[in-house]
Protein backbone atom coordinates (compact mmCIF):
# COMPACT_ATOMS: atom_id res chain seq x y z
CA UNK A 1 0.00 0.00 0.00
CA UNK A 2 1.11 3.43 -0.68
CA UNK A 3 0.06 6.24 1.36
CA UNK A 4 1.70 9.43 0.75
CA UNK A 5 4.37 7.63 -0.72
CA UNK A 6 5.25 5.69 2.62
CA UNK A 7 5.34 1.90 1.68
CA UNK A 8 2.89 0.31 4.49
CA UNK A 9 1.18 -3.71 4.44
CA UNK A 10 -1.29 -4.62 1.74
CA UNK A 11 -4.63 -4.56 3.17
CA UNK A 12 -5.32 -7.71 0.65
CA UNK A 13 -3.66 -11.46 0.77
CA UNK A 14 -3.31 -13.20 -1.88
CA UNK A 15 -3.83 -16.95 -2.57
CA UNK A 16 -2.66 -19.25 -5.64
CA UNK A 17 -4.93 -21.75 -6.65
CA UNK A 18 -3.61 -23.29 -9.65
CA UNK A 19 -1.09 -22.90 -11.86
CA UNK A 20 -1.35 -23.89 -16.12
CA UNK A 21 1.17 -24.15 -18.27
CA UNK A 22 0.89 -23.64 -22.21
CA UNK A 23 1.44 -26.81 -24.07
CA UNK A 24 4.92 -25.45 -25.34
CA UNK A 25 5.86 -24.99 -21.92
CA UNK A 26 6.67 -20.67 -22.58
CA UNK A 27 3.55 -19.27 -20.73
CA UNK A 28 1.93 -19.99 -17.20
CA UNK A 29 -1.71 -18.56 -16.50
CA UNK A 30 -1.75 -18.68 -12.30
CA UNK A 31 -5.17 -18.71 -11.08
CA UNK A 32 -5.51 -16.97 -7.32
CA UNK A 33 -7.92 -14.81 -5.20
CA UNK A 34 -7.30 -12.21 -3.09
CA UNK A 35 -9.40 -11.36 0.03
CA UNK A 36 -9.26 -7.47 1.13
CA UNK A 37 -10.52 -8.07 4.60
CA UNK A 38 -14.82 -8.68 5.84
CA UNK A 39 -16.68 -5.59 3.93
CA UNK A 40 -15.79 -7.27 0.41
CA UNK A 41 -16.04 -10.39 -0.95
CA UNK A 42 -13.02 -13.00 -2.47
CA UNK A 43 -12.02 -11.46 -6.22
CA UNK A 44 -10.85 -13.83 -8.48
CA UNK A 45 -8.10 -13.86 -11.06
CA UNK A 46 -6.04 -14.86 -13.92
CA UNK A 47 -1.98 -13.57 -14.25
CA UNK A 48 -0.13 -15.01 -17.23
CA UNK A 49 3.80 -15.37 -16.88
CA UNK A 50 5.99 -15.37 -19.71
CA UNK A 51 8.79 -18.11 -18.36
CA UNK A 52 11.09 -16.96 -20.21
CA UNK A 53 11.18 -13.08 -19.07
CA UNK A 54 9.87 -13.63 -15.94
CA UNK A 55 7.59 -11.03 -16.64
CA UNK A 56 4.07 -10.72 -14.88
CA UNK A 57 1.14 -9.52 -16.61
CA UNK A 58 -1.83 -9.08 -15.01
CA UNK A 59 -5.84 -7.71 -14.94
CA UNK A 60 -6.83 -10.32 -17.74
CA UNK A 61 -9.84 -11.46 -15.61
CA UNK A 62 -12.16 -10.52 -12.36
CA UNK A 63 -14.45 -12.40 -11.00
CA UNK A 64 -16.76 -12.16 -8.00
CA UNK A 65 -16.10 -15.00 -5.08
CA UNK A 66 -13.39 -17.82 -5.08
CA UNK A 67 -12.94 -19.84 -8.24
CA UNK A 68 -14.54 -22.75 -7.27
CA UNK A 69 -15.86 -24.41 -11.01
CA UNK A 70 -13.48 -21.90 -12.97
CA UNK A 71 -11.67 -24.10 -16.14
CA UNK A 72 -8.72 -23.13 -17.43
CA UNK A 73 -7.89 -23.78 -20.80
CA UNK A 74 -4.95 -23.59 -23.06
CA UNK A 75 -6.31 -24.27 -27.11
CA UNK A 76 -3.15 -23.61 -28.09
CA UNK A 77 -0.06 -21.76 -27.51
CA UNK A 78 -0.85 -18.41 -27.67
CA UNK A 79 -4.96 -18.75 -26.83
CA UNK A 80 -6.20 -19.18 -22.96
CA UNK A 81 -9.93 -19.69 -22.52
CA UNK A 82 -11.75 -19.72 -19.08
CA UNK A 83 -14.96 -20.94 -18.84
CA UNK A 84 -18.07 -22.79 -16.53
CA UNK A 85 -18.82 -19.49 -14.47
CA UNK A 86 -21.95 -17.67 -14.08
CA UNK A 87 -21.64 -14.05 -16.16
CA UNK A 88 -23.12 -12.21 -13.43
CA UNK A 89 -20.16 -13.01 -11.04
CA UNK A 90 -17.85 -11.45 -14.00
CA UNK A 91 -16.04 -8.21 -12.90
CA UNK A 92 -13.75 -7.23 -15.79
CA UNK A 93 -12.24 -9.28 -18.59
CA UNK A 94 -9.50 -7.05 -20.17
CA UNK A 95 -6.01 -8.57 -23.09
CA UNK A 96 -3.06 -7.49 -23.10
CA UNK A 97 -1.31 -8.83 -26.35
CA UNK A 98 2.08 -7.88 -24.69
CA UNK A 99 1.69 -10.85 -22.72
CA UNK A 100 1.66 -13.10 -26.59
CA UNK A 101 -1.50 -14.52 -24.97
CA UNK A 102 -4.97 -14.15 -26.39
CA UNK A 103 -7.53 -14.67 -23.40
CA UNK A 104 -11.38 -15.70 -24.38
CA UNK A 105 -14.41 -16.12 -21.55
CA UNK A 106 -16.96 -18.47 -21.86
CA UNK A 107 -19.37 -18.28 -19.15
CA UNK A 108 -21.66 -21.52 -18.77
CA UNK A 109 -24.76 -19.07 -18.89
CA UNK A 110 -23.95 -18.38 -22.64
CA UNK A 111 -24.39 -21.68 -23.43
CA UNK A 112 -27.97 -22.56 -22.04
CA UNK A 113 -30.40 -22.29 -24.41
CA UNK A 114 -34.20 -20.76 -23.65
CA UNK A 115 -36.92 -23.17 -23.50
CA UNK A 116 -40.34 -21.43 -24.80
CA UNK A 117 -43.39 -22.89 -23.47
CA UNK A 118 -45.78 -24.00 -26.43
Amino acid sequence: MDLFDIEGPSLCSYTDVAEFPSPNGKKIAKLGYSDCGATTNWQTGINIVDVETGKVFNGFFGLDGKPEKLEVIWESDIKLTLTNFPIEDLLWFNQDYFSGVSVEIKSGMANKSLKQDK
